[in-house]
């Protein structure tokens, strides 16, 4: 049988960086907003310098689009990635080209601030988050957020990681997918997860990451499914 590969499995996920990359790297921490100094839009200057190390931020913007601007777009929707394909990983877990299972996201509860939430499924892995950072300018875009993902097994594992997705919102959905990651935390008695401090850069196979609506069914997955990952089968 074919495999199908997942992102984090023995790896992770990517960049709201709230720990050390490596040993002696600084220390980044996205802060909440002050209230006092919150944007009428977008994040900060709208840029994502404050929240890349600078020691990888070359090899991010090497790899993927990183979009400016205090005015995004909505990102509101749902999105299927299919196939995944690797385009760097720090830690060669996958190989330039290597492709692995569908992703699915979902933005939603957008507001003026450029603030959203996100949830995400591959395979039987889940990640959520209340708080996603937008930054852009017409229809381009980079959402910047913290996902808490966790498999559907019975060792109970989970993951955190820092997440950049960056790409140009059309009515067919997202063109220009990119999604990069680093793996922050993780509990993982069965050492299926990627390393903590690693990170990968993905792209959409085709360029663009369709509309699907997919959440309600993500919902219903349960247990001992099929699609659950294995030691090969995320790219986490």
């Amino acid at each position: 049988m074919k495999k199908i590969l997942t992102f984090f499995m023995l790896c992770s996920s990517f960049v709201l960086f709230t720990g050390c990359l490596k040993e002696g790297f600084d220390t980044i921490i996205l802060p909440p907003y002050p209230l006092e100094d919150k944007p009428t839009t977008g994040y900060g200057d709208g840029t994502t310098d404050a929240v890349i190390p600078e020691a990888i931020r070359e090899t991010f913007k090497n790899h993927m689009p990183i979009h400016e601007g205090k005015y995004p777009p909505s990102i509101v929707g749902q999105f299927l990635q299919s196939k995944s394909v690797a385009v760097y990983c720090s830690d060669n877990g996958f190989n330039v080209g290597d492709t692995t299972a569908d992703c699915y996201y979902q933005f939603y509860d957008q507001n003026s601030n450029g603030v959203c939430k996100y949830n995400f499924r591959q395979l039987s892995i889940t990640g959520h988050t209340d708080t996603v950072w937008i930054v852009g300018q017409g229809n381009k875009f980079t959402a910047f957020f913290l996902e808490k993902g966790y498999y559907n097994d019975s060792a109970g594992t989970w993951y955190v990681s820092s997440n950049l997705i960056s790409g140009e919102i059309t009515p067919e959905g997202i063109k220009d997918f990119y999604l990069a990651f680093i793996l922050l935390d993780k509990y993982d008695p069965t050492n299926a997860v990627m390393r903590v401090n690693e990170y990968r850069i993905f792209k959409d196979s085709d360029g663009l990451a369709e509309n699907k609506n997919w959440h309600a069914k993500a919902l219903l997955l349960k247990a001992g499914d099929a699609d659950r990952p294995s030691s090969r089968t995320a790219a986490r």
